[in-house]
């Protein structure tokens, strides 16, 4: 459920961002969340792919501990994930220290 201090937007290739006005570990389980119901979506069988739900990977960026400018947030969100899809996907990460 977004509240009004939320963002929600749609970037290049299928990838989204989600703007929250919260603190950090509120935003880790906002980003729980979001992977844990979007993997519970079950898209119709298609002869052409393998499976028929989405595997969801999340990397995180919280201002100002990350970055001061919206380029250093989108580029540390950005290599969280893609740790978490080199760690097999459906995973969120969120702290440098998971990188």
């Amino acid at each position: 459920k977004l509240r009004t201090t939320d963002t929600i937007g749609l970037l290049q290739h299928g990838f989204g961002i989600i703007l929250l006005n919260v603190a950090d570990d509120s935003a880790l389980r906002v980003a729980d969340r979001v992977k844990s119901h979007l993997g519970q979506v079950v898209m119709p069988r298609d002869s052409r792919a393998d499976i028929n739900h989405f595997i969801v990977s999340v990397g995180g960026a919280c201002f100002p501990r990350d970055g001061q400018t919206e380029a250093a947030l989108l580029t540390h969100a950005s290599q969280c994930l893609d740790a978490a899809r080199r760690r097999g996907g459906n995973r969120v990460l969120y702290h440098p220290n998971e990188l």
